[in-house]
Protein backbone atom coordinates (compact mmCIF):
# COMPACT_ATOMS: atom_id res chain seq x y z
CA UNK A 1 0.00 0.00 0.00
CA UNK A 2 1.17 3.29 -1.14
CA UNK A 3 2.33 5.97 1.74
CA UNK A 4 0.13 8.69 2.64
CA UNK A 5 2.98 11.21 0.89
CA UNK A 6 2.80 9.47 -2.07
CA UNK A 7 -1.19 9.54 -2.33
CA UNK A 8 -1.28 13.34 -1.79
CA UNK A 9 1.81 14.01 -4.25
CA UNK A 10 -0.16 11.69 -6.88
CA UNK A 11 -3.88 13.94 -6.42
CA UNK A 12 -1.66 17.00 -7.15
CA UNK A 13 0.56 15.84 -10.04
CA UNK A 14 -3.26 13.99 -11.76
CA UNK A 15 -5.36 17.03 -10.59
CA UNK A 16 -4.27 20.50 -9.74
CA UNK A 17 -2.83 22.94 -12.43
CA UNK A 18 1.20 23.43 -11.39
CA UNK A 19 0.66 27.22 -12.03
CA UNK A 20 -1.56 27.32 -9.06
CA UNK A 21 0.71 27.70 -5.11
CA UNK A 22 0.53 23.94 -3.54
CA UNK A 23 -0.96 24.24 -0.44
CA UNK A 24 1.19 21.76 1.71
CA UNK A 25 -1.18 21.65 4.58
CA UNK A 26 -2.55 18.18 4.78
CA UNK A 27 -6.66 18.33 5.66
CA UNK A 28 -7.58 15.20 7.58
CA UNK A 29 -7.06 12.34 9.30
CA UNK A 30 -2.86 10.39 8.61
CA UNK A 31 -3.60 7.81 6.43
CA UNK A 32 -2.16 4.32 7.41
CA UNK A 33 -0.84 1.92 4.53
CA UNK A 34 -3.18 -0.76 6.23
CA UNK A 35 -6.95 -0.29 6.30
CA UNK A 36 -7.63 -0.90 9.81
CA UNK A 37 -11.08 -3.34 9.89
CA UNK A 38 -14.43 -1.23 9.99
CA UNK A 39 -13.01 1.76 8.14
CA UNK A 40 -14.43 3.17 5.29
CA UNK A 41 -11.89 5.47 3.04
CA UNK A 42 -13.56 8.48 1.12
CA UNK A 43 -11.65 11.01 -1.10
CA UNK A 44 -13.17 13.88 -2.16
CA UNK A 45 -11.68 15.79 -4.94
CA UNK A 46 -12.42 18.98 -7.19
CA UNK A 47 -10.79 17.14 -10.34
CA UNK A 48 -11.36 20.08 -12.58
CA UNK A 49 -12.31 18.94 -16.00
CA UNK A 50 -12.13 15.18 -16.50
CA UNK A 51 -10.60 14.72 -19.84
CA UNK A 52 -11.12 11.16 -22.14
CA UNK A 53 -8.16 9.23 -23.60
CA UNK A 54 -5.30 12.38 -22.80
CA UNK A 55 -2.11 12.05 -19.98
CA UNK A 56 -3.56 12.94 -16.80
CA UNK A 57 -6.68 14.14 -14.97
CA UNK A 58 -8.54 11.18 -16.16
CA UNK A 59 -11.19 9.34 -15.29
CA UNK A 60 -9.29 6.24 -15.61
CA UNK A 61 -6.47 7.51 -13.72
CA UNK A 62 -8.78 8.41 -10.79
CA UNK A 63 -10.47 4.65 -10.88
CA UNK A 64 -7.49 2.99 -10.91
CA UNK A 65 -6.05 5.31 -8.04
CA UNK A 66 -9.25 4.69 -6.12
CA UNK A 67 -8.50 0.78 -6.61
CA UNK A 68 -4.60 1.13 -5.85
CA UNK A 69 -5.07 3.40 -2.33
CA UNK A 70 -7.67 1.25 -0.92
CA UNK A 71 -10.54 4.31 -1.52
CA UNK A 72 -14.06 3.20 -0.58
CA UNK A 73 -15.69 5.77 -2.14
CA UNK A 74 -14.55 8.96 -4.00
CA UNK A 75 -16.70 12.05 -4.49
CA UNK A 76 -15.82 14.16 -7.73
CA UNK A 77 -16.88 17.80 -8.06
CA UNK A 78 -16.39 20.08 -11.17
CA UNK A 79 -16.41 17.20 -13.95
CA UNK A 80 -17.57 19.49 -16.65
CA UNK A 81 -19.74 16.28 -18.85
CA UNK A 82 -22.80 16.62 -19.95
CA UNK A 83 -24.62 14.36 -18.41
CA UNK A 84 -28.41 15.10 -19.72
CA UNK A 85 -26.92 13.04 -23.11
CA UNK A 86 -27.72 9.58 -22.77
CA UNK A 87 -24.26 8.86 -24.89
CA UNK A 88 -22.20 10.77 -22.48
CA UNK A 89 -23.29 8.86 -19.09
CA UNK A 90 -22.91 5.60 -21.30
CA UNK A 91 -18.91 6.95 -21.52
CA UNK A 92 -18.29 7.51 -18.06
CA UNK A 93 -19.85 4.43 -16.75
CA UNK A 94 -18.36 2.33 -19.50
CA UNK A 95 -14.89 4.30 -18.36
CA UNK A 96 -15.22 3.42 -14.63
CA UNK A 97 -16.62 -0.22 -15.55
CA UNK A 98 -13.47 -0.74 -18.11
CA UNK A 99 -10.78 0.33 -16.06
CA UNK A 100 -11.97 -1.94 -12.50
CA UNK A 101 -14.34 -5.16 -14.01
CA UNK A 102 -17.05 -6.09 -11.60
CA UNK A 103 -15.44 -4.14 -8.77
CA UNK A 104 -17.11 -0.22 -8.91
CA UNK A 105 -20.63 1.23 -8.97
CA UNK A 106 -20.93 5.08 -10.18
CA UNK A 107 -23.05 7.84 -10.71
CA UNK A 108 -22.54 11.19 -12.33
CA UNK A 109 -24.58 14.42 -13.09
CA UNK A 110 -24.63 17.48 -14.26
CA UNK A 111 -27.33 20.72 -14.11
CA UNK A 112 -30.15 20.50 -16.30
CA UNK A 113 -29.12 23.52 -17.88
CA UNK A 114 -28.13 23.67 -21.85
CA UNK A 115 -24.81 24.31 -22.95
CA UNK A 116 -24.87 26.11 -25.93
CA UNK A 117 -20.97 26.48 -26.43
CA UNK A 118 -20.03 23.11 -26.71
CA UNK A 119 -20.61 19.55 -25.30
CA UNK A 120 -19.14 20.31 -21.88
CA UNK A 121 -21.18 21.94 -19.13
CA UNK A 122 -19.20 23.61 -16.05
CA UNK A 123 -19.60 21.61 -12.96
CA UNK A 124 -20.94 18.05 -12.24
CA UNK A 125 -20.48 15.92 -9.09
CA UNK A 126 -19.93 12.15 -9.40
CA UNK A 127 -19.61 9.16 -6.75
CA UNK A 128 -17.53 6.22 -7.27
CA UNK A 129 -17.78 2.91 -4.76
CA UNK A 130 -14.79 0.34 -4.97
CA UNK A 131 -15.66 -2.80 -3.99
Amino acid sequence: MPSMQSVRQRLRQTFISTSEPMDESWKGNEWSSTKPENRVRILFQNVRALKFNKEGNTLQDLVHMQASYGIDIACISEHHQDTSKIVKQLELHNVVHTAVPGRTTCQFDSSAESNPIGTTKPGGTGIMQCK
